[in-house]
């Protein structure tokens, strides 16, 4: 749903409505849930207020926007799975507008929805949502809506935080690294969701537990929920370390995380070597077989790609890097930890090797990937990498769309 002005004549209405079919065919353009709305028949008019020629308004109900949401939580599967018409309401209350539980009821008065729960009953409802287990029958909803279409084989995975205000941490809400730049106590947030961005797994930890360590833990009651065993997961370097991705391989997992290409991996410079540099050309891409450890046998798949809009990407950042250099070594700038900058003794210059090092690499990004040929095509691996941006996407939507924050909680139960 989205406002796209307001109209005071005849003629701004047309304008506004030509802008706003213009907005919906750019929006039906892109990926959507497959949903199936209600029709103009939600919206009836009364042949009284047709006829009136003078009508008054007495009053206004969200009839529509509650209508909408109501019937995509349907929809989902979420209303069969909880069975409870209070907890539908506080959600759909804090999707319009997150606020407190009593501020919630408000809302929901303002929507006309009919009968709304006093303030003793949400608290009983979101106490029994803990006790029975509701998280687990949401994400089975979630999934089988997921999973409409075939089953669900290659998920994208990352973690976050959400500080808690509180000057008083415990066994679970304690002081960690946060993204946020944050120093009071928080939980870590392990998201999984599908290639189209869906939710499908929640999970949350101890404030101070290293994001690296949540993944497991997250993918096996994801397996053990659905029964599923070939599961490729897509991952930020930073998520899976070496030990991380060999457990995952060990457990029976497939994953692609992005390459860091810190300087030129030997089996790429002999491919590179004997390929005219004409060749490589806008979304040229070439696999090898190669150690991400100089003190372990164990190899795996990188797929390396060179993209022209990386390269330009790459270039720009590499001319400012040098151009810092470059002045720290003729003094004009203040000595500092830079790259590029050769410190030999008293002197100052400039590390011409590592730049040259640099410029081959402008342009190409390896991915690495657990996965077989045989599985999983070189494009299909790229494809799947470039998906991730979907859960960062829905970390944002969740964190700063909704705000989603468990500001004054104080039980693990509540804040699940």
């Amino acid at each position: 749903m989205e406002h796209v002005g307001s109209a005071h004549d005849e003629q701004s209405l047309a304008v506004l409505l030509a802008a706003a079919e213009q907005r919906k065919a750019e929006l039906q353009g892109g990926q959507q849930l497959h949903l199936e709305f209600p029709g103009d028949d939600i919206v009836s008019t009364s042949p009284v207020v047709e006829a009136a020629s003078q009508p008054r308004m007495v009053g206004t109900k969200h009839r529509v926007l509650w209508e909408v949401l109501a019937g995509v939580y349907d929809q989902i599967g979420f209303n069969a799975a909880v069975g409870s018409d209070v907890f539908k309401q506080l959600v759909i209350a804090r999707l319009i507008e997150p606020a407190s539980k009593l501020r919630s009821l408000d809302i929901l008065e303002s929507l006309g929805v009919g009968k709304v729960p006093s303030y003793a009953t949400v608290k009983r409802h979101l106490t029994r949502s803990a006790v029975a287990g509701w998280r687990d029958a949401i994400c089975a909803a979630a999934y089988d809506f997921a999973a409409a279409d075939g089953p669900v084989t290659v998920c994208l995975y990352d973690a976050t935080t959400l500080h808690i205000e509180s000057d008083h941490p415990d066994a679970f809400r304690r002081p960690g690294f946060s993204k946020d730049r944050q120093i009071d106590p928080q939980i870590v947030l392990g998201l999984l969701v599908d290639r189209s961005g869906f939710p499908l797994e929640l999970h949350t930890h101890p404030g101070n537990t290293a994001e690296t360590t949540t993944i497991l833990p997250v993918l096996d009651a994801f397996k053990a929920r659905h029964g599923i065993d070939d599961i490729v997961v897509v991952a930020d370097a930073g998520m899976l370390s070496y030990a991380n991705c060999v457990a995952l391989e060990k457990a029976g997992y497939q994953f692609i995380i992005a390459s860091r290409v810190g300087k030129m991996p030997k089996g790429l410079q002999a491919h590179l070597d004997t390929l005219d540099k004409h060749q490589m050309t806008d979304g040229w891409t070439t696999s090898i077989q190669e150690q991400l450890r100089a003190d372990s046998p164990k190899t795996w798949r990188t797929v390396y790609q060179f993209t022209t809009k990386r390269f330009n990407k790459d270039r720009r950042t590499l001319d400012q890097q040098i151009a810092k250099a470059q002045d720290i070594a003729d003094g004009k700038r203040s000595m500092a930890k830079a790259r590029f900058v050769s410190v030999k003794g008293k002197d100052v210059g400039i590390n011409q090797a590592d730049i040259d090092r640099a410029r081959a690499l402008q342009g190409i990004k390896g991915y690495v990937t657990s996965a077989s040929e045989d599985i999983l095509a070189d494009a299909e691996v790229i494809a799947h990498y470039h998906a991730l941006f979907e859960v960062e996407a829905s970390f944002r939507l969740t964190k700063h769309d909704l705000e989603a924050r468990p500001m004054f909680h104080r039980t693990q139960d509540m804040i699940d």
